[in-house]
């Protein structure tokens, strides 16, 4: 569970509430609901009619996991942009080029999660 705050007692007594509570249990019983490989969602502009599992599509959790992928891809993005970043000038300067224009290789970026394991701590 997150919190984005840590609470306090007098004007935010706990870490999100009851409405936290509930996202977090919903997305405790789709993951108990559905099988490993409906875990997935694409944002390939190529396969528009493939953007994630039907039954994951009406979760929260197909919802967050959609989030973060579509910010993940605007991180990219801003990460390679010339003007504001030297790696991203780099990757500009550097990509081969065909009559002056560059041409950059098809790239995916893509999440793929590790495997959840209990540390011995506790925060």
């Amino acid at each position: 569970m997150r919190a984005d705050q840590m609470p306090d007692p007098d004007n935010n007594p706990g870490f999100g509430g009851e409405r936290r509570m509930q996202l977090s249990s919903d997305a405790l019983f789709t993951w108990l609901a559905l099988t490993p490989d409906k875990f997935w969602v694409n944002l390939n502009p190529d396969q528009p009619g493939k953007v994630m599992d039907a039954k994951f599509g009406k979760t929260d959790a197909g919802r967050v996991l959609l989030d973060a992928d579509l910010l993940m891809k605007y991180d990219f993005s801003e990460a390679l942009n010339p003007d504001k970043h030297a790696g991203g000038k780099l990757y500009w300067d550097t990509a081969p080029r065909r009559n002056g224009i560059p041409c950059f290789p098809g790239t995916r970026f893509w999440i793929e999660p590790d495997e959840a394991k209990w540390s011995g701590t506790s925060t």
